[in-house]
């Protein structure tokens, strides 16, 4: 019976070690395991060939970056993958369209295991793009947590911040940064200006 891959989810706020568990994946695979990492083209974080912590810590990986998910079939190796074992892994996949989530079953069904990393709520504290879809359809869903940069509990929130002050709903969805506009949070310090409150009676 021909192998299925697995769909591996880590996901997780900002600084709760999701690229760093990415790195421990890449360095424990030896040949003939091998690990292809792909990125959104907008993480220029660490350049083209690194995957790069909140922390400013650079992992050198084989990366590719790639704007539209399907772009990942322009990387021809895909097709002459060897089904034993390769792991396909995608970093910062909040960040892709609805099409991620067929690119992903297409892989599954060509043999590959897939491990995709990325926020699973935004700093508003919504779920983040297709996200939801992806941990859906996992076979295993590794949750991480940071923590909190006011109380010191665990955090599973991202607080974004402004000049000094968090940021409005309203702001854009997406800004890239580390820790000079970003925060962990607790749900207890998670604050976002202007987002709909639901009135208990």
């Amino acid at each position: 019976m021909e192998k299925k891959g697995r769909l591996e989810i880590i996901a997780g706020c900002m600084f709760s070690g999701k690229t760093k568990m990415i790195s421990q994946i890449i360095s424990q695979e030896k040949k003939p395991k091998k690990c292809y990492c792909y990125k959104p083209d907008t993480d220029n974080r660490g350049g083209l060939n690194y995957i790069s912590t909140n922390y400013g810590e650079n992992i050198l990986a084989r990366v590719l970056p790639f704007n539209a998910p399907e772009e990942i079939f322009r990387d021809k190796e895909i097709f002459t993958l060897q089904k034993n074992g390769t792991i396909i892994i995608i970093d910062e996949v909040q960040f892709f369209s609805k099409t991620i989530v067929e690119v992903a079953q297409l892989l599954l069904k060509q043999g590959l295991d897939v491990v995709a990393a990325g926020l699973d709520l935004d700093f508003r504290g919504e779920p983040f793009g297709f996200m939801p879809q992806l941990m859906a359809a996992a076979d295993k869903i590794t949750k991480l947590t940071a923590t909190c940069t006011v109380c010191g509990e665990k955090a599973n929130r991202t607080q974004r911040i402004i000049n000094g002050e968090p940021a409005h709903y309203n702001d854009p969805l997406i800004l890239i940064g580390g820790s000079n506009k970003y925060e962990a949070r607790c749900i207890k310090h998670h604050i976002v200006p202007g987002k709909p409150e639901i009135i208990v009676f």
